[in-house]
């Protein structure tokens, strides 16, 4: 009582098999694309948070130089209207190591430290200027 069935073979057409290809491909380029459009975004953001990473170092860098180092009279002989201008660049962390903060020179440049001192508040103002980015800070000190 067993009946045996035999299956049909369903061949398909040339022409779907080349529509199947081409969706196939179509879904693992944009697959591709959009893998390749997240690894470069991931990589400019992870540049982007060392570049603000190494700002925050040397600007804290140089308020604890303000803060502990400072020669008084150094900063006097050199202000102009109790304000002290520093570039900023990345190489000043290293120059920091080997300079003191106020024989660094100034040169016109787009981004740079401006150290003030106000008299009435008796603090140093250190504020890092250009670019999109303006960081500022107060330490206590007298001259």
């Amino acid at each position: 009582m067993f009946m045996w069935v035999k299956e049909k073979i369903v061949r398909k057409s040339k022409g779907n098999i080349l529509l199947e290809l081409v969706a196939g491909l179509f879904i693992l380029s944009i697959i591709g694309l959009l893998a390749f459009n997240l690894a470069i975004s991931s990589n400019k953001y992870l540049q982007n948070e060392k570049e603000e990473r190494e700002t925050y170092e040397c600007f804290h860098a140089v308020v604890n130089e303000i803060r502990y180092n400072l020669d008084k009279e150094k900063f006097k002989s050199k202000a102009v209207s109790n304000k002290v201008k520093i570039p900023y660049h990345k190489n000043l962390l290293e120059e920091l190591r080997n300079k003191d903060l106020l024989d660094i020179a100034y040169s016109e440049e787009s981004n740079f430290l401006l150290i003030e001192f106000s008299d009435e508040r008796k603090e140093f103002v250190i504020r890092l200027e250009g670019g999109e980015k303006v960081l500022e800070q107060k330490v206590r000190g007298n001259l």
